[in-house]
């Protein structure tokens, strides 16, 4: 064989293989294309149980403490108990200063004052109070006329 033959013979062993891999190539993707068409459009639907809402109440006391003082300010903690048969979800105290106590810094809650009119809210880490369980929070403030507790604590 002279060399034009023997290139025209490789060209031609070499186009067969080409047609040959492109053969494979197009039946595999018509054979996954027929898998495909096979599934299902959509999946299937699911069932999604309630879970009910737990028996039992959820409820819950304050206890207002003096943990220190000095002249101009001091630092108190509010313990919230759950009083409940239920997991406490999310809790909000409430009460009015007598005097001119401002709050400064509170920590385990997020507050508003307005006055004398105190709210705090639960934390996103301790809103969820086991039956029977506490959770503290704590405050520094201001004062100069002594430091006198609120008459009272509400938790809801």
């Amino acid at each position: 064989m002279d060399r034009p033959e023997r290139f025209l013979a490789l060209a031609t062993a070499l186009a067969i293989t080409l047609v040959t891999v492109a053969a494979g190539v197009a039946v595999a993707m018509l054979q996954a294309t027929s898998a495909r068409a096979a599934l299902p459009a959509t999946p299937p639907p699911t069932t999604t149980l309630a879970t009910p809402p737990p028996v039992g109440s959820a409820s819950c006391s304050a206890a207002y403490s003096l943990v220190n003082s000095w002249p101009g300010g001091f630092q108190a903690q509010v313990t919230v108990k759950n009083t409940g048969s239920v997991t406490l979800i999310g809790w909000s105290l409430g009460w009015t200063f007598p005097g001119d106590q401002k709050i400064t810094s509170l920590w385990n809650g997020g507050y508003t004052q307005t006055g004398q009119a105190v709210s705090v809210a639960n934390a996103a880490y301790n809103g969820a109070v086991a039956p029977g369980g506490t959770t503290t929070l704590g405050f520094t403030a201001t004062d100069s006329t002594g430091a006198a507790p609120p008459s009272g604590v509400t938790c809801t």
